[in-house]
């Protein structure tokens, strides 16, 4: 049995396209769109701004298996994690100390825009690239967890 394979013209999905944008399909058509761009390499401005509204990316970039996403993801994360915690551990050993040198000789010496800080300047902005820090992995946590109600709402209704 031979299955119907429709590839839409550029011109078709950007209709489809201005028809989203003016409100004027079904929720059924808007997942078929959806997964539809998803699918397909087309790309002009306005299938990418559709695209952005339904917060989708262009099938070239989705080539990826997800559980390989979800390893970059994780690698990603531990690195920025880790890095936090050299920061915050660079930081605690310096003001642990005098304002520049610690117990073992070895002298630090943080620069934020160009002016020297002082024990409590850098372990104040630790903290702050600490809230910045996790404020971005609650963020990307939470577009993970979007793309996977996406998906499973495409591919497993």
């Amino acid at each position: 049995m031979k299955e119907n394979d429709h590839i839409l013209a550029l011109s078709e999905i950007e209709e489809l396209c201005r028809l989203y944008l003016d409100c004027k399909l079904s929720r059924l058509e808007e997942a078929e769109l959806q997964y539809v761009l998803l699918k397909l390499p087309y790309s002009s401005p306005l299938i990418d701004d559709v695209r952005a509204l339904m917060g989708i990316q262009a099938a070239a970039s989705l080539k990826l298996k997800p559980k390989m996403h979800r390893k970059w993801n994780i690698r990603w994360i531990a690195g920025i994690a880790a890095s936090v915690v050299i920061l915050f551990a660079v930081g605690l050993r310096v003001a642990s100390g005098s304002d520049h040198e610690a117990t073992d000789g070895a002298v630090y010496i943080a620069y934020s825009n160009g002016v020297e800080l002082t024990g409590a300047q850098m372990m104040a902005q630790i903290e702050r690239d600490n809230a910045k820090v996790e404020a971005f992995m609650k963020r990307m946590d939470e577009i993970e967890a979007e793309e996977a109600r996406i998906y499973n709402e495409l591919f497993n209704d």
